[in-house]
């Protein structure tokens, strides 16, 4: 394990530093605050800085799209009941196990905290969720696993040097007033440092040490991709560079509007002077003789500013793979074979994303089942957890509907429930047991008659 001292600290700080640099940067694109079009140095006047916020756009439509609360669900099933074993649906949804797992996932707002991890690791190319342990839950024989995201500028991360690295360590830097602290978790075990006001040690704190039952590091790393970069980091040059081109057009209008006719003799040198010091020209003193009027041509100028816009625009949908549902073109789609054609590039990208995304699912299960297995009866290896990722799109119910009625007696009840839409089925294990409840009475009144 790697040993940590105030030194060791200082220099993780420092790295830890440099690297919230690009979290800020990249939490201000998405904001609408691009850095690098707003701290550029001045520049004559007029100097207007609008930001178009294509990032926040980007972020908002693939949240909307495939990371709402509820779009991404857990399910857990026995996998050691087989078929010929199993009693009937009712006895496998009132399994004890599943029942824990739920009221584990609602304590801790499971759906809402998912989306937010989401939209946070779109952003930064990684969200974190730290796991601890209370009573809250008053189980009878364990403890309540608890777990909250934190912010990325807390975090530092120490692997071990193998081929496959491991996770040794996580440190949590955070601050309480005046007062700075450090929590190192380690599988375990976590230490509590401090560095108190007005001194520059990093000190000790045993009393604020902690144990859990936890067998690795707890907490749970959320990556969208293999870099851990931003889904909008290869296209924050073209968001710069149409915000530089659409400053520009307003600039020049501007400009042009505080055009003033020169006449002879009648500009003194104190008008003059304001005319070099507001950049509305650079010299007087250029010209032989002073001119009638000063003239600026604006034709076509507008026009190309807009296509070179509008071409920025679009290779930034075409880059990012995340398409502009505003666009005429894309909302006008005549068949939904037409729409997930428009739609296939958003849908790999979201694939993508699910398929790093679910590594932090399956740790966070793997740290609750740690919790479980030391305090309680149950066997967590007869679980199997099951990912269930949904899509946010409008939906031609009539013609699933229609799809469905097709495949009754093909495909099973369940597979089929699933199909349907969530406001014609909120439940598929509910409307099982409705059904099979009806089948029931329906025997039963057979059985009556004969």
């Amino acid at each position: 394990m790697p040993v940590i001292d105030d030194k060791t600290i200082k220099e993780l700080d420092a790295i830890r530093g440099k690297r919230n640099l690009l979290i800020w940067e990249n939490r201000a694109y998405v904001k609408g605050n691009n850095p690098e079009t707003l701290n550029e140095a001045p520049h004559k006047k007029p100097d207007n800085r609008i930001t178009i916020p294509f990032a926040k756009m980007a972020v908002e439509t693939l949240c909307g799209y495939a990371g709402r609360a509820g779009d991404i669900t857990i399910n857990w099933e026995n996998i050691t009941t087989i078929e010929e074993e199993a009693t009937s649906k009712k006895a496998a949804k009132l399994d004890p196990y599943i029942e824990l797992q739920k009221e584990i996932a609602e304590h801790n707002e499971m759906e809402l905290e998912t989306s937010q991890l989401y939209e946070v690791g779109i952003t930064q190319g990684e969200s974190y969720e730290l796991f601890w342990v209370s009573e809250e839950l008053k189980l009878s024989s364990m403890m309540t696993p608890e777990y909250k995201k934190i912010p990325n500028v807390e975090i530092v991360l120490l692997w071990s040097s193998d081929i496959k690295r491991k996770l040794e360590a996580a440190l949590r830097f955070w601050v309480s007033g005046k007062n700075h602290f450090l929590d190192v978790y380690r599988p375990l075990f976590s230490e509590r440092w401090n560095k108190l006001d007005g001194k520059n040690t990093w000190i000790r704190d045993e009393e604020f040490d902690t144990k859990y039952p936890y067998t690795e590091v707890p907490l749970a790393i959320y990556s969208i991709n293999s870099d851990t970069v931003s889904i909008f980091q290869a296209e924050k040059d073209i968001i710069t560079g149409n915000d530089k081109l659409l400053n520009k057009s307003v600039n020049e209008v501007d400009r042009f509007n505080a055009m003033i006719a020169l006449f002879p003799q009648l500009v003194g040198k104190e008008m003059a002077d304001k005319l070099v010091e507001m950049k509305i020209i650079d010299d007087l003193e250029q010209f032989e003789k002073w001119p009638q009027y000063l003239q600026k041509d604006l034709n076509g100028v507008k026009e190309f500013y807009t296509m070179v816009s509008e071409r920025l625009e679009k290779f930034f949908h075409k880059s990012i793979k995340i398409p502009d549902f505003s666009d005429e073109n894309f909302v006008n789609a005549q068949s939904g074979l037409a729409m997930a054609f428009k739609l296939i590039g958003l849908e790999f990208l979201a694939a993508k994303i699910d398929m790093y995304f679910y590594k932090g699912l399956r740790q966070r299960n793997k740290l609750i089942n740690d919790v479980i297995s030391m305090n309680s009866k149950f066997n967590t290896d007869d679980y199997k957890m099951e990912i269930i990722s949904k899509r946010n799109l409008p939906m031609d119910k009539p013609a699933i509907i229609d799809m469905v009625v097709k495949l009754n007696g093909i495909l099973s009840k369940e597979t089929l429930l699933k199909f349907l839409p969530e406001d014609i089925v909120k439940d598929v294990e509910a409307e099982l047991l409705r059904l099979e409840g009806d089948q029931e009475e329906v025997d039963l009144e057979l059985n009556i008659e004969d």
